[in-house]
C-alpha cells in the first residue's frame, strides 16, 4: 500500500489577488505564498536605490496582540528589554530568550492604545506564539494572534515619506525612530512606524486586512512602486559588511547566528 503524505498549502496574504493582479511571480518562504518580483527585479531594486520608493507586502510575518493589566510584567518576564519604560505610541526591539540564554525570537513591540502588538519573522511566528501562550492562565493577560487579521505593508526609499504624509497624512510621515502613530485609514486605522529594512528611509504600515488592498493601491497611486522578496534581499543583505561570523551593520555589531532573526533581519549560514 502506498502511504499518502499530508499536502501542505502555503498561506496566502489578504493580498494574494492583489499580487496575481499585478503579475507577480510567485515564490514560497516559511510556509507562506509570497511575491518573489513583478517581472522586473532591477526596476524593483532602483525604485528604491535611486531616489523612489518601493512596496513590499510583509503579511507573511507574525503579529500578535498582548493586552491586559498585567501585560507589562508579563512580557517583562519573557523578553529582554524593560516593558516598564515602553509610552504609548512608541516601540522598541526585543528578544524572546530561553532560560539557557538561546535565541527564540527577536521582535519589535509597538505600544498602542489596545495593548503592544509583537511583530517578528514568519520563521519565529509560531516559536513565539507558543513561548507566550503557555502563560496565559497565569494572569490578568491576554494573547490574540492577529497574523490573519492585520496585514504588514512597508515602503522602502527616498520618496516614502513623501507618499507616506501624502495618504496617511503628515504625523504619520515625520515619525521619531521609536515612535508610532496611528492614522484613520477608511473604516479603521493603520499603525505606522519609522522602518528601514534597507538602510533608506522607511515605513512600516499595519492595517486591518479588509483595508490594505486600497491601502496598497493608494500607495501606489502615490508613486510607490511594487517590490517583490528578491530585490528586497538585495536591498536588505547590502548595507551589511561582513567578516567571517560578524555583521557590521550601522557601526553595530551582531554575531551570527544560524537561521535565526535578530532585530528584524533574518540570516541563514553562508546566505552572504
Amino acid at each position: 500500500m502506498e502511504a499518502t503524505g499530508e499536502v501542505r498549502v502555503a498561506k496566502e496574504s489578504t493580498l494574494a489577488e492583489v499580487h496575481q493582479r499585478l503579475g507577480a511571480v510567485m515564490g514560497e518562504r516559511d510556509g507562506w505564498s509570497i511575491p518573489a518580483s513583478y517581472g522586473d527585479l532591477l526596476f524593483e531594486y532602483a525604485a528604491v536605490r535611486e531616489g523612489g520608493a518601493g512596496l513590499i507586502d510583509l503579511s507573511s510575518r507574525g503579529r500578535l496582540l498582548v493586552s491586559g493589566s498585567e501585560a507589562v510584567p508579563f512580557l517583562n518576564g519573557l523578553i529582554t528589554n524593560d516593558m516598564k519604560t515602553l509610552a504609548t505610541n512608541h516601540w522598541m526591539p526585543a528578544v524572546f530568550p530561553t532560560v539557557q540564554g538561546r535565541l527564540i525570537a527577536s521582535v519589535r513591540v509597538i505600544h498602542r492604545a489596545d495593548g503592544y502588538l509583537l511583530d517578528t519573522e514568519a520563521a519565529t511566528h509560531e516559536r513565539m506564539l507558543q513561548t507566550v501562550s503557555r502563560f496565559t492562565l497565569a494572569g490578568d493577560f491576554r494573547v490574540t494572534d492577529l497574523t490573519a487579521e492585520i496585514a504588514q505593508l512597508s515602503l522602502q526609499g527616498a520618496r516614502a515619506g513623501e507618499i507616506v504624509r501624502g495618504v496617511l497624512g503628515e504625523t504619520a510621515a515625520s515619525l521619531g525612530l521609536s515612535e508610532a502613530a496611528v492614522a484613520p485609514w477608511q473604516e479603521s486605522q493603520a499603525t505606522i512606524i519609522w522602518a528601514s529594512h534597507t538602510a533608506e528611509n522607511g515605513f512600516d504600515l499595519f492595517v486591518e486586512a479588509n483595508a490594505a488592498a486600497t491601502l496598497w493601491e493608494a500607495l501606489t497611486k502615490a508613486g510607490a512602486r511594487p517590490m517583490g522578496f528578491d530585490a528586497f534581499e538585495i536591498l536588505r543583505i547590502e548595507p551589511f559588511d561582513v567578516y567571517e561570523d560578524v555583521v557590521v551593520y550601522f557601526n553595530t555589531m551582531l554575531v551570527l547566528t544560524g537561521g535565526v532573526a535578530i532585530f528584524g533581519q533574518r540570516f541563514e549560514p553562508a546566505c552572504f
